[in-house]
């Protein structure tokens, strides 16, 4: 098969030799008679629920996508039962392998910038070609160490009004509720504005909840509320990532329409990247193999008499990209469950006596924040600590709950959905 480049790649195992592993199926490997360097990712056909005449379509279809932007695969073959999918290799990997490895608090804005300008170009040719990228996120932002910015596909890419697949953090709302008849093209511009605060923060919101949970979350609240009021940003990417993150889809900007904002304009050249952020990264399997260590270690710190509630956390603390370090059981299960809660009972009142509950489950000791209501200026703060006024406003939610229980069964019922969840993965 011959590449993108012309050259002619080829089709069998024996040809390639796995050097190491860069990402969970994916390898740094060299093709033997090219002598050329390239990333292999392997499928299991096993595990696939397609049947082997849909993948080979779909692989042949990806081939024929052609933009600076996007990652174009070399070849792909079968071998056993696995699809190799032979690819350039993007030395410097992931956006989020190298926020997890050296920006744990997020990019720079000018280094931002470029990063969504490249992923734009990429989106307007899959638009204009009638396809949804369906998975746009920082973990599929891949760059050289030339500063090439390539927007990876791992499937090939959603016609418009088909199934969609995202990742749960960064999918739209009307596509967890099926709002609309098949899907829009302005899915990849919502997640395109989770990505840009993915790319600030470090980690996506919402990433510290379970897969399960963050759905429910984006449909009631803003993916990241307090955005808006932080100083960190400047008043142009507020803008831009409020577009994104219209809720009514017909609203939201397109991919061409976000090149004109006013932030990605004056956007500095994609060396700018190789010249700071690139220059001292380490190999990125050394920097894929230590995040594989710190995962390890937070497998084995975690209680394996609890496993269900372990997969949780661990699902969660990993996707938020936070360092891990050797903890023990009681203390993991809590610190990571217990902020998730906390939250929950600050933005409801009629389930705190339920949620109160649920977190002196993970932990008896647990120091729980009540909501104190400002009775002069009608705001509700969360004080750290005066535990006399935690226990009177908990006495006051009881009373409220007896009271208002009945005109609230609609307005909970999403929320109950949740906490059932939780109490199941708590169940023995």
């Amino acid at each position: 098969m011959t590449s993108s480049s012309g050259t002619k790649f080829p089709l069998a195992a024996k040809d390639y030799e796995l050097l190491e592993k860069i990402g969970d199926g994916v390898y740094r490997a060299r093709c033997i008679l090219l002598d050329e360097i390239v990333a292999i990712k392997i499928w299991n056909l096993e595990k696939c629920t397609n049947d082997l005449e849909t993948i080979k379509k779909e692989v042949q279809r990806l081939s024929l996508i052609d933009h600076p932007n996007l990652l174009r695969s070399h070849c792909s073959f079968i071998d056993g039962s696995s699809l190799w999918i032979v690819m350039p290799y993007m030395s410097c990997g992931s956006c989020l392998n190298i926020m997890k490895s050296v920006y744990p608090n997020g990019l720079e804005e000018p280094v931002i910038a470029i990063f969504l300008r490249e992923i734009l170009n990429a989106l307007v040719y899959l638009h204009g070609l009638g396809y949804i990228h369906g998975n746009v996120k920082a973990g599929n932002i891949l760059v050289d160490s030339e500063g090439t910015v390539k927007l990876g596909v791992e499937r090939m890419p959603t016609s418009s009004g088909n199934t969609f697949v995202g990742t749960p953090c960064w999918i739209a709302p009307e596509e967890d509720t099926q709002q609309v008849d098949g899907y829009d093209f302005k899915l990849d511009i919502w997640s395109f504005g989770v990505t840009a605060l993915e790319l600030a923060h470090g980690h996506s919101p919402f990433s510290k909840y379970p897969h399960t949970v963050a759905p429910p979350l984006t449909l009631q609240n803003s993916p990241c509320p307090d955005y808006e009021e932080d100083n960190k940003f400047s008043k142009s990417f507020r803008e831009l990532v409020a577009a994104c993150l219209i809720k009514d889809l017909e609203k939201r900007p397109t991919a061409s329409k976000l090149l004109e904002y006013p932030f990605l304009q004056h956007t500095l050249s994609t060396e700018y990247l190789a010249s700071t952020i690139l220059d001292s990264l380490y190999p990125l399997g050394e920097r894929f193999r230590k995040l594989k260590e710190e995962e390890a270690k937070l497998v084995k710190g975690i209680d394996g008499n609890n496993e269900k509630l372990s997969q949780v956390t661990i699902e969660a603390l990993l996707t938020s990209g936070k360092p891990a370090s050797p903890v023990n059981p009681v203390s993991c299960n809590a610190a990571q469950i217990l902020p998730m809660l906390q939250n929950l009972v600050i933005q409801n009142d009629i389930q705190r006596e339920r949620l109160i509950s649920l977190m002196q489950l993970y932990d008896p000791n647990a120091e729980i924040r009540i909501p104190v209501v400002n009775t002069e200026g009608g705001q509700i703060s969360t004080p750290e600590t005066d535990l006399l006024s935690e226990v009177h406003v908990l006495q006051q939610s009881v009373k409220k709950l007896e009271e208002e229980v009945e005109k609230q069964k609609t307005e909970n019922a999403k929320l109950e959905e949740q906490i059932n969840r939780l109490t199941r993965i708590t169940d023995p």
